[in-house]
This record gives structure tokens, sequence and C-alpha cells, in this order.
């Protein structure tokens, strides 16, 4: 089921001192990982609060070998790549691999608006490398995206400095430390459940 597309597209972006990779149609059969995804049990914060983190909504969590049996050694080759400013750690690496899960964010308009927060602008856990998020919106119902930023202490503001726009089946990688945030306004997701796919690395 997680089987990568064979004719992969990448872009390189540069963002601040470093990079994120945007890969367009990146699963092979992404109509199969999106009805997975929405079959799975979606744990809330009452249920399972460390789990869910800082995020909005709802979350799958889903043991699996498939994702490392597919995925492993092409995000190997990705981090390998040049311009992270990230030394590859094949050690540690191979450990978060041996236990990545199936895990999908699904969040709608009303958890938005009862969260309250007008801007989710984090850094993942310091012990991670990179993190990728994984786009499984139909294109009709794909809005906002992931936003990355700056502080700029002169002003003492967070500047956004590139919008991974939503599209289906397209895969961000990124450095784990880099700002960064889903773009979920309160009109947004009335109508079915932002769907994204999450890996830490």
């Amino acid at each position: 089921m997680f089987k990568v597309n064979s004719e992969l597209t990448a872009k390189v972006v540069k963002v601040n001192n470093s990079q994120i990779i945007e890969i367009q149609n990146f699963y092979d059969n992404p109509d199969g990982v999106r009805e997975y995804s929405l079959s799975c049990k979606k744990y809330t914060k009452e249920e399972n609060e460390d789990l869910l983190a800082s995020a909005i909504g709802r979350r799958v969590c889903e043991d699996t070998l498939e994702l490392a049996f597919y995925h492993q050694d092409i995000f190997r080759e990705l981090c390998l790549h040049p311009g992270w400013n990230i030394d590859f750690d094949k050690e540690q690496f191979d450990f978060l691999w041996s236990g990545m899960r199936f895990i999908v964010n699904a969040t709608n308009n009303y958890e938005i608006i009862e969260d309250g927060r007008d801007m989710i602008v984090h850094q993942d856990a310091p012990h991670l490398n990179w993190a990728c998020v994984i786009f499984l919106n139909k294109p009709e119902e794909c809005e906002g995206g992931t936003g990355f930023y700056r502080y700029d202490s002169d002003t003492d503001k967070i500047d956004l400095e590139h919008l991974s726009v939503m599209e289906y089946n397209k895969a961000v990688l990124y450095p784990a430390s880099m700002p960064h945030g889903a773009i979920m306004e309160k009109t947004m997701f009335k109508t079915c459940d932002r769907l994204v796919q999450v890996m830490f690395m």
C-alpha cells in the first residue's frame, strides 16, 4: 500500500540557511493510503494526550513494517542531499525508522475554531533531524498547506518565509528544527478532515 511512485518529481526550495524538498505524486496508490487513513481509529487528546502533543484535532497512529520497507532507502538518499546543514547520523536514522508508525493528523473546521490558535508555529523535538508531511486530501478538498517561518529580532515578529501549498499526494521534507506550522484558518475544512501524514526522522 505504501509503495512510492517510481517517477517522482522533486523540487529543492532554499529557505533561510537550509532547504526543504517538495515531492509531487509521492505514493503510487495515494487513494489506497487515503482510504486506509480514513478507516483507522483517530485518537483524541482525551484518549492520548502524549500522542497528540501540540497537534489540533485527532491523530491516527498505526504500527506497520511497510513504511520502512518502502520508504527508508528513499529518505536516506534525500537526507544525504547536500544543503541541509545537518550531520547525517546513520545509527539514529535507522533506529527511528525501525519504529516508524503510520501517523496522520486529522483536523476539521470545528476543531480549528475550538482550539483558538491563530498560528501553530513550532519546532519538532530536539532529538529529531528531519520531518516529512504528506498531504492526503483530494484536490477539491485542499486548502492552506505548511508554512515555514523566520523570527525577525528587529520587529519581534515571526515572518512566513515559504508556503508549501497543500496538493494531493505531495510530500514535503524539512529540517525538524525549522520553525513551521500547519496553515489552518478558521474558515477551512468545513466539509472534510484535513488529512496529513507525518513522519519524524
